[in-house]
């Protein structure tokens, strides 16, 4: 996919950008994607890519307008245009000129068949952020106007090396498939009715584009997919960068992902005060909080719009860099907002690659005669594990699932985590639990908490039906579940206090209320007693509406 964006779009207003022209269609009249940023009140020749600022302008003549008035945004094909749907390959016989409304209450892209001067295209609107006039993008392909038609790409296209060649797999269903590779300047083009190829004879070291498309037993080509090879296998990078306080300022908030280094100027992610745009690239959002950065290991491969048209606290985003990689972020505020101090979380792939070592899963620990074993599901691909228990790094690396921990200190509840790693040095992101050294008539467990639906009873870790006795509920929620409201009988906020500290809790001061603002440090851990008199540590796992997930540790009335 050819992305192409205004190089300085943050230094002019946005409705006085024209975007330089896109690359024409392929000389072999194969169908292309383009993306393109796109303002409000922009005119588009859809065959050229040129933003123009009128409808007509010199020899050049728009297809289609995006604009934006009382009821939202809308596009406006000038020559004829009808709605697709999902999965829809042609355009209907009959086209219209009618504004297509693309409201806030929008869920999706929008998705067109626009005529153009020179053929026909599948228009996707995409806006990250309806209040954002910076937000949109517009991805596209242009096919000849006679019989046209828009027939998917292949999918879980992957290159990876064996040995000395490139094995290039996808899935789809068609009988023979079109390879190009470009290394530079050289293109080579074959087809082949397998669904994997090597390639041999290419530079090891040398970057290698590879678009796929499918050909149907009539000849008609299908989208393209594309994948870049950035020389050998290279273990991806993980870090962060620190910003300082009002860090927008000046344009000092860019991000040189390649390198792992701040950046004031020609930066590859460029954050400013209300979102994220990548030159060249793209960006898209697919969680909030360390647990959700953590977990992603198999990044999407797109389409991704140029702009994140928002800024929030503890945003896990994808980027695709200009040159084709990958990489991914969590967005930590250093205090209480990203603004006033942010600290950016990475872990950038080097080969072009989109997949990561996946975490183990299910981590948990249970007594072992007189100590503990901790136990976890398998990875893919590991070859051993590294266990941390409280502040330290273990010495045993087990080649099992599985580690015995003798000697541990009684009436504690210690943090652990678990990663997996490869056989070339990848560690995976850690899998976390406790291990719960006090006598088992303390429960340590998650629980599932339903907003204004009953409640839970902590004694047994159980969700309760509305209207009956219950140790928490949760009662409200704002700001896109910054700020969550609990009730009930005795509830205080543990502040510093760690997971499971009982001892510390007794001098907090309860209340029948407290809200949870994860934009304040310290925010996701509080106590609750319970009805039979004991004491449960609790910590929000994940934020949702209305159902937000709970992990507590419970101590009986002693």
């Amino acid at each position: 996919m050819k992305n192409e964006s205004g190089r300085n779009w943050l230094r002019a207003p946005l409705v006085a950008l024209v975007a330089a022209g896109l690359p024409a269609q392929e000389g072999d009249g194969l169908p292309t994607e383009y993306v393109i940023q796109v303002p409000p009140g922009a005119w588009i020749d859809l065959d050229t890519g040129i933003v123009l600022p009128h409808a007509d302008h010199r020899r050049d003549r728009a297809d289609l307008r995006f604009g934006r008035d009382g009821g939202g945004f809308y596009l406006e094909p000038r020559l004829g245009g009808a709605v697709a749907r999902s999965g829809e390959v042609a355009p209907p016989t009959e086209l219209g000129t009618d504004r297509v409304r693309v409201t806030r209450h929008t869920d999706g892209p929008v998705l067109l068949f626009v005529r153009t001067d020179r053929g026909m295209a599948r228009v996707e609107l995409m806006v990250a952020d309806h209040y954002s006039t910076g937000s949109a993008a517009l991805r596209w392909v242009v096919v000849p106007p006679k019989d046209p038609v828009f027939l998917p790409a292949p999918t879980e296209l992957t290159a990876t090396w064996s040995g000395t060649q490139l094995q290039v797999r996808w899935s789809g269903e068609q009988p023979r498939w079109l390879v190009e590779v470009t290394t530079g300047d050289v293109v080579r083009k074959f087809t082949t009715t397998a669904s994997t190829v090597a390639v041999d004879e290419l530079e090891p070291n040398g970057r290698h584009r590879i678009v796929v498309r499918g050909l149907t037993a009539d000849h008609q080509a299908t989208m393209p997919a594309e994948v870049v090879q950035f020389g050998p296998r290279q273990v991806p990078v993980a870090g962060s960068v620190e910003y300082p306080d009002r860090w927008y300022d000046g344009f000092g908030g860019g991000l040189q992902l390649s390198r792992g280094a701040p950046s004031a100027g020609d930066a590859e992610v460029v954050f400013y005060l209300y979102g994220v745009h990548v030159p060249g690239g793209g960006v898209i959002k697919l969680g909030s909080g360390q647990r959700d950065f953590d977990a992603l290991c198999e990044l999407p491969a797109g389409p991704f719009p140029p702009t994140y048209g928002r800024l929030d606290d503890h945003d896990v985003l994808v980027v695709r860099l200009a040159d084709g990689r990958y990489g991914k972020l969590w967005l930590q505020p250093a205090t209480s907002d990203l603004r006033s101090g942010m600290r950016a979380h990475f872990v950038f792939l080097p080969d072009g690659g989109r997949t990561l070592l996946a975490p183990p899963t299910e981590l948990a620990a249970e007594r072992d005669g007189d100590g503990h074993r901790l136990h976890w599901a398998a990875s893919a691909g590991a070859v051993r594990y590294r266990v941390r228990l409280g502040e330290r790094w273990l010495p045993d690396e087990p080649k099992t699932t599985s580690l015995r921990l003798n000697g541990l200190e009684r009436d504690r509840v210690l943090p652990c985590e678990v990663v997996a790693i490869a056989d070339d040095g990848e560690v995976s992101a850690p899998s976390r639990s406790v291990v719960v050294t006090y006598a088992a008539d303390v429960r340590h467990g998650t629980v599932a908490i339903q907003a204004q639906r009953g409640g839970v009873d902590l004694a047994l870790g159980t969700a309760v039906a509305d209207g009956q006795p219950c140790d928490l509920k949760l009662v409200g929620g704002a700001g896109n579940v910054n700020i969550l409201h609990f009730a009930g009988t005795a509830i205080a906020g543990a502040g510093p206090i760690a997971f499971g500290d009982f001892a510390a809790a007794a001098r907090l001061t309860f209340a029948e209320q407290w809200s949870s603002d994860d934009r304040d440090i310290d925010h996701e851990r509080f106590f609750v007693r319970t009805a039979d008199g004991g004491l449960a540590s609790v910590r929000i796992v994940r934020r949702a509406w209305p159902e937000t997930l709970l992990e507590y540790v419970w101590l009986p009335k002693r």
